[in-house]
């Protein structure tokens, strides 16, 4: 799928450079889109595309079909630019979006496991240490909701106030999936690291 924004086509993902933080000049930028500044597209896709993969990566464990969220978020998130309360953290606005097209697609409905379209093993990762690829296999282990909970939370450092604002859930509910996600993956660390040596 091809998406274009302000009538030019989306970069392609495969080239862009690392996440960014900064979430101050990331609003900057939303507000002056917001406002009709194309000039603002570029940078702002730049901070916000590494980190929305990174998300579909992780819950959907396909890395063709994360690239097919992540535009299908930024086709989104034009289509409400508008409707973007200048100041309001984009991070979580944007991902707010991105939990919307994750749930909307027909293929992640079920949210009680993993998505029907990724349940194939997931691919090797080029260069991966034996302890990162135990890790990764221990959440990809998790259902999608739970590693949408730990994306957020460990990599996107989001509160759990934070997180059940962008799943349209519960703190309380998304504080008990949390714990009960993080229990599962201690358990399975502690299998896959069954040798004598605690993990």
């Amino acid at each position: 799928m091809k998406v274009r924004t302000a009538d030019r086509p989306k970069p392609a993902l495969a080239n862009r450079g690392a996440a960014t933080t900064d979430d101050g000049a990331a609003e900057a930028l939303m507000a002056a889109y917001a406002a009709g500044d194309r000039g603002a597209w570029e940078p702002l896709f730049d901070r916000l595309a590494p980190r929305l993969l990174g998300f579909f990566q992780r819950s959907l464990r396909d890395p063709a079909l994360a690239e097919d969220h992540v535009q299908a978020t930024f086709v989104e998130m034009h289509r409400v630019r508008r409707s973007y309360p200048p100041g309001t953290p984009v991070r979580r606005w944007v991902f707010t979006i991105a939990a919307r097209v994750r749930v909307n697609d027909a293929s992640c409905l079920d949210r009680s496991g993993p998505c029907a379209a990724t349940r194939a093993t997931p691919p090797t990762v080029p260069g991966e240490s034996a302890r990162d690829r135990q890790v990764r296999q221990a959440i990809d282990a998790l259902a999608s909701s739970e590693r949408s909970i730990i994306h957020l939370h460990r990599f996107e450092r989001m509160t759990f106030e934070e997180i059940a604002g962008v799943l349209g859930s519960t703190e309380a509910a998304v504080r008990r999936e949390a714990l009960q996600a993080y229990h599962r993956l201690r358990e399975r660390l502690w299998t896959l690291g069954d040798d004598g040596e605690r993990p």
